[in-house]
């Protein structure tokens, strides 16, 4: 089920298919990105069988994918964009525990748990997707050895960025939690085919939840940096960050 919200409203669609135009047959020997995605490890004989059951989504901004508890019906390949993993506490808080960016799969695992998704994720940027179905996913995964091998990389990576979320952002003063961010930001967005040499920042909230400080100290620290011309407003949500900059910054820190 995707849902996308707003903060007038939260539309509920039943199918993303009817709910996104933007949905089609995926084309996995044409993508641009081929070789960093889930699949990038199979044969074109093996890439030919399947590629009737996976289509292709674009998901605006503020979409969620899936929600935590959610059956695991799909896995996501991304192609462009970012996506935040949240967990949810008691008292109904949410904590942004990942940043997922092109060549990244989420919702692997459904492949061993076979029930809900462990949490929630939601787009932070425009995401264009693979939606496979799981059940696909793991027939494949039994008769493709390289699939097989892919996948646990791909679950050992988003452990190690559970740990980097945790080392890196939430550590150390607010103005190095926020640059470290807005580093993996980069590094994310110019991972995406359509990389345009500009990035879009998480909102003021996003910063300060992943950061694990206050709204006040976060949107200060964003302010001072755009200030500084770290980060220079190009467009409407798109800035060009000052890679330099960026590691005089980074540097000073130390």
């Amino acid at each position: 089920m995707v849902r996308t919200s707003t903060k007038a409203a939260v539309t509920e669609v039943r199918d993303a298919t009817t709910a996104l135009p933007h949905g089609r047959r995926a084309n996995c020997k044409q993508c641009p990105v081929r070789k960093v995605m889930l699949f990038s490890a199979l044969s074109e004989s093996a890439v030919d069988r399947m590629l009737g059951p996976i289509d292709s989504f674009n998901y605006p901004e503020g979409t969620t994918l899936y929600t935590k508890g959610d059956p695991a019906d799909w896995v996501y390949s991304i192609r462009e964009g970012v996506i935040k993993l949240e967990e949810s506490y008691n008292g109904g808080t949410a904590r942004i525990v990942r940043l997922i960016g092109p060549g990244a799969a989420i919702g692997v695992e459904g492949l061993a748990q076979r029930a809900a998704y462990n949490e929630t994720a939601v787009a932070v940027t425009e995401v264009k997707a693979c939606r496979i179905p799981m059940s696909f996913v793991s027939d494949l995964a039994r008769a493709e050895e390289q699939l097989s091998i892919r996948l646990l990389t791909v679950w050992q990576q988003h452990l190690e960025r559970a740990d980097q979320t945790i080392v890196e952002f939430s550590t150390g003063p607010a103005r190095s939690r926020i640059l470290r961010i807005l580093r993996t930001l980069l590094v994310l967005q110019q991972e995406g085919a359509d990389w345009d040499g500009t990035i879009q920042p998480l909102s003021v909230d996003d910063f300060s939840a992943l950061a694990g400080i206050s709204r006040e100290s976060a949107s200060r620290t964003l302010a001072a940096l755009k200030r500084e011309q770290v980060m220079k407003r190009v467009a409407p949500r798109r800035y060009r960050v000052d890679t330099k900059k960026l590691g005089s910054c980074m540097q000073a820190l130390h």
